[in-house]
Order: C-alpha cells, then sequence, then structure tokens
C-alpha cells in the first residue's frame, strides 16, 4: 500500500520488506559493507550487536546514512527506521530577488557559522517558518534545499509525528554528531492540529532538541498559528513571506522553459502575469505550448482561479 506525500513521492507503507533495497541506493551500501560480493536481503539476520550484556542477531550493518531526504516510517512489528524518498530535484530554479533565494543562501551560510554560536555559546541550530499564498514557491524552496544539503553529504528528514521525530533524531545524533540536518515541517499548523503544540515544541527547543540542524516549516496561514511558534524565536527564528514572483523572477522562469518571454501570438507574457504564481506560470506553459490553447484564453482562466488567501494580506499578522 502507497499514498503520496507533500512532494508528490510515493510513500511505502507498513512493511519492512516494502523498504528500499540498499543495493539499489546509488551503490552507496556497497561501498559500506565488507562483504559488497553477498547479496543483502531484508529481514536476514547476519551478524550480532550489542544488547546490554549481551548479543542480538541482526541484519547488515552500516556506519552512517547516505546522505539523502527521508521519511520516518515503520516496520509491520512497529519499529521505526529512515526510509529514503525519491525527489526529483533535478530541474528547479533559483529566482532572482526572492525571499527564497535569500533563504537558500542564509541556510548555506549557516553552516560554515558553527564555531560562532560555540563562542558565544549557542546551539548550532536555526528555524524558518515560510509563508505566503499557495503556489508562490515555498515547496521550490524546500526542494533546493534538500538538493544542497544532499550535495553537501547532509540528511533531510521530512516530519510528520513529532514523537517519534524527536526519538530518532536523538538516536541519529547519538550515532552522527556532526552530520548537516534539515527538518521539514510541511504544512505545520496541519502538524499541530493532528498532534498538538507541546510536542512540537518539544522538538524546536525543549529538552528533544539536537544540535547541527536546520528547521523549516512552511504554512498558507501563518494566523491560525499560536503566539508560542511565530513570536518566539530560538524556534522559528526567521518568518520570511514567500510572496508571488517578481517582473525579474517570471522573465527568468519563463525564459529558462521557453527561451522566450512572448507567446505564440506575440503576448509578452512578463507583463500579463503579474499577481500570478510559479504554479500559474507552470500551467500557462503547458496549456499554451503544449495544448495549444489560447494565450489569451489560459489568461483570463488562470486569473479567475487566483485565490488570495488570508494570509497574503499584509499586516494579517503583524509581522
Amino acid at each position: 500500500m502507497s499514498e503520496e506525500n507533500e512532494f508528490g513521492t510515493d510513500i511505502k507503507q507498513t512493511s519492512v520488506t516494502q523498504a528500499p533495497n540498499p543495493s539499489s541506493r546509488k551503490g552507496f551500501f556497497n561501498d559500506l559493507i565488507e562483504d559488497d560480493n553477498k547479496d543483502i536481503k531484508i529481514g536476514h539476520l547476519v551478524q550480532y550487536a550489542l544488547m546490554g550484556d549481551g548479543y542480538i542477531p541482526t541484519t547488515k550493518t552500516i556506519p552512517i546514512l547516505p546522505s539523502d531526504c527521508y521519511k520516518i516510517a515503520f516496520t509491520n512489528t512497529g519499529i521505526p527506521f529512515f526510509s529514503p524518498q525519491n525527489i526529483n530535484t533535478d530541474s528547479l530554479l533559483r529566482l532572482p530577488d526572492s525571499k527564497s533565494d535569500e533563504v537558500i543562501d542564509e541556510i548555506e551560510k549557516f553552516w560554515k557559522l558553527k564555531d560562532k554560536f560555540k563562542e558565544y555559546g549557542f546551539s548550532h541550530k536555526r528555524g524558518f517558518l515560510l509563508y505566503g499564498p499557495p503556489g508562490s514557491g515555498k515547496t521550490s524552496t524546500i526542494s533546493i534545499t534538500i538538493k544542497n544539503t544532499i550535495k553537501n553529504n547532509g540528511i533531510v528528514i521530512i516530519a510528520d509525528h513529532p514523537g517519534i521525530l524527536s526519538n530518532m533524531l536523538k538516536d541519529f545524533r547519538k550515532v552522527e554528531p556532526e552530520r548537516q540536518l534539515v527538518v521539514i515541517w510541511e504544512d505545520i499548523d496541519t502538524i499541530i492540529r493532528q498532534y498538538g503544540e507541546t510536542e512540537v515544541l518539544s522538538v524546536l527547543d525543549g529538552e528533544s532538541q539536537v544540535q547541527n540542524v536546520v528547521f523549516i516549516a512552511t504554512t498558507n496561514y501563518p494566523e491560525n498559528l499560536d503566539g508560542r511558534i511565530i513570536n518566539r524565536p530560538s524556534r522559528f527564528d526567521k518568518i520570511v513571506k514567500i510572496g508571488l514572483p517578481n517582473k525579474d523572477a517570471r522573465k527568468v522562469y519563463l525564459e529558462n522553459k521557453l527561451n522566450t518571454i512572448f507567446g505564440p501570438d506575440g503576448t509578452n507574457l512578463v507583463d500579463e502575469t503579474e499577481g500570478l504564481s510559479i504554479a500559474h506560470l507552470r500551467e500557462l506553459i503547458v496549456s499554451v505550448f503544449c495544448q495549444d490553447s489560447s494565450v489569451q484564453e489560459t489568461l483570463i482562466r488562470l486569473k479567475r482561479m487566483k485565490v488570495v488567501p488570508k494570509s497574503d494580506n499584509s499586516g494579517s499578522i503583524g509581522l
């Protein structure tokens, strides 16, 4: 059985036999395991692990996690494990003069400042809460961060249940205390509504917190979040509105996808898409250039579809 997560990737559920075959993870596992000529079978007991004063049969082990994006899944006996997610980040664009670009740059800088944080006696962690209208680029910001983190040999975890996440983060840090770690809370208002605010706060800055970590949360409706979430640095240090793309950003996006900013009828698409999101621009390209629909009819349809949520109104939560 499977379902899609917020990035549109297929998540395998319930059984350890459905976990990705380690030998297929880009050859990484075979490089780490001593006998790489032997097939690795999920659930096959081949060695022993220390357990208290004795030993417990276990499967093949590796010293570190392969750099990847993970979600916490469960075996059919209820044991949590890091399940790799197949997220395609190949064609993502960093748009100029955007808040998204600023967030990505700040995260990259953060990893180089560990000694500075230590010098002043602070935990080396950072939190970003991204808000804005649907389709504005919050998920793209996260996807680019995922790509950069994996490129830098880091680990990304897509979070849902905060209690289980807390235990897994602590176990991960016991094994790998220095690794770059990014934790993603997509639609954090939904997570809080489902599991409660207390458990989320415990992960962010309570007794369950870990070091060398960046937390990134998103929401379309920040006005639904309690002040303990949005008004407390050290939980989310920066609250950033990822707004609709400006003229320069729309120009870069269209030129990258089309090698032009003009429609088949000569319409200047940069000028005519003011106030539309990246999601709208994508649909414009699909409708006009893939399906040969009319530029003007498509623009009228997309502008009618545009819904501005409460969180897009300036000053709605006093930020």
